[in-house]
């Protein structure tokens, strides 16, 4: 397994000319996600207005919009750093391939955020643990379309196994950089986000290929056993 900075020196390797498109694609996204959250407020007004019912109602299906082009974006990456499909290439639209399987998307999601939710409620440390075993689900949705939501979260649980305190010191390791992301006023965000899902692309690739290595020894040793 590579080391933190060998998977950071890979992820700044994949924004190597392209950056400028993960740039873009990325304030459009950012930008999106803020116009989308705006709604509420235009539509209902300020809480004070009336009662807050309406605007958390109408600011929840919002956010559960938003889960799929969250999805979307972190694919782009992956494609990219398969040479499927170049970020340089690629156009605005990739960003919404995951509301081609919204139902799908969107229900995994969901009830990803439900399950740490409610792991959170017990526990903060328990919590954090669970987020990062199922931080992987957005990925497994893409390489593993046949699993169910429930089934891919566990695929994310499996994949991360034995790998969840390297991937949040990496997490970790990016403190300076939102530091400067916050110093900016959110603007150094646009370039520090990219290099933060470009990284994260290949720790994913690395702890998968890990893990389906794993299972063909295991399913090649059960093969033997049965002869």
């Amino acid at each position: 397994m590579k080391t933190i900075s060998e998977f950071r020196a890979e992820g700044r390797s994949l924004l190597t000319g392209h950056l400028n498109s993960a740039a873009l694609f990325t304030f459009v996204y950012l930008l999106f996600a803020w116009l989308v959250g705006q709604i509420p407020s235009v539509i209902i007004g300020q809480p004070g207005t009336g009662s807050i019912f309406p605007l958390f109602t109408c600011s929840f299906i919002l956010g559960l919009a938003l889960l799929p082009l969250e999805v979307g974006y972190v694919w782009m990456f992956l494609t990219h750093k398969r040479g499927l499909v170049l970020l340089s290439d690629a156009g605005i639209t990739s960003m919404y391939r995951a509301y081609q399987d919204v139902w799908r998307v969107l229900l995994t999601m969901f009830v990803k955020q439900i399950y740490i939710m409610f792991w959170t409620l017990l526990l903060i440390v328990p919590g954090i643990i669970k987020a990062i075993s199922y931080s992987m689900t957005a990925y497994v949705l893409y390489d593993y379309p046949e699993l169910s939501y429930d089934d891919a979260i566990t695929r994310s649980s499996d994949i991360m196994r034995g790998h969840k305190m390297q991937y949040f010191l990496l997490i970790l390791s990016f403190i300076g950089w939102f530091l400067l992301g916050l110093i900016t006023l959110g603007i150094g965000f646009i370039w520090i986000y990219p290099y933060i899902t470009a990284t994260t692309v290949a720790f994913y690739d690395a702890v998968r290929n890990e893990y389906e290595s794993s299972q063909d020894k295991h399913e090649g040793t059960a093969t033997d056993q049965s002869f």
